[in-house]
């Protein structure tokens, strides 16, 4: 939340000012305040449903632990979760671009250079651009560092035709840096005699992988 809001600086540091100004200006809180506005009822009330327990899981067992910190004691909001999404989304893209792999000066294109990198990762520039470069660089350090690439990691998939019992299988492992926070977190649901089993990522109310009595439900792409 603190990421999103661009406040994490008071936590841990002026290490993460560049993450600060990046996230006010992208103002995730403003555009995530409109979306959260715009929903409708029944969705809203979903949002606002997780806030209410973590507020009260925060104050029942943090309440001491806020109070001495520089964690803050105002409450999660509905708009919260929403601008964390927002948040993961824009910086998940921002460290896809293919364009950000290799950055090099027009003169050190060489021949070789070109052969050895795929033109599909790499953009040049001259010394005119290298403020800008030297930024991006900046930028693509922090948010690695801060954020990184919560949605990547290993996974396979073998199908039913090639295994003993005739089940398919597949499996795969998400990746968190654990630097400000660990990203994924396993929960146990427990409704009744109903029993869920899966993974969740910070400030999402979302089972994002799991299983119950009945089947497993999970995904991911090999893009």
């Amino acid at each position: 939340r603190a990421i999103a809001r661009g406040t994490l600086s008071s936590l841990v540091g002026e290490d993460a000012l560049v993450m600060d100004k990046l996230s006010r200006t992208l103002h995730f809180t403003g555009e995530a305040e409109k979306i959260y506005q715009q929903l409708d009822k029944k969705y809203k009330s979903y949002l606002d449903a997780y806030a209410k327990g973590l507020n009260a899981f925060l104050k029942k067992s943090y309440s001491d632990i806020s109070a001495v910190s520089r964690l803050g004691s105002d409450e999660w909001g509905g708009q919260d979760t929403v601008a964390i999404l927002l948040m993961l989304d824009w910086y998940s893209s921002f460290l896809k671009n293919r364009e950000h792999v290799f950055m090099f000066r027009k003169s050190s294109l060489t021949r070789e250079v070109r052969r050895l990198f795929p033109p599909s990762l790499t953009s040049e520039y001259d010394e005119s651009d290298r403020s800008n470069v030297l930024l991006m660089k900046e930028l693509t350090r922090s948010i690695k560092k801060y954020v990184g690439s919560y949605n990547r990691g290993l996974g396979f998939y073998i199908p039913s035709s090639m295994t003993a019992d005739e089940k398919s299988v597949h499996a795969f492992s998400l990746e968190s840096l654990g630097n400000v926070y660990p990203l994924w977190y396993p929960v146990r649901i427990q409704i009744k005699d109903k029993t869920i089993i899966g993974v969740t990522a910070i400030g999402m109310p979302y089972v994002l992988d799991g299983k119950n009595a009945a089947f497993a439900f999970s995904g991911f792409n090999l893009s």
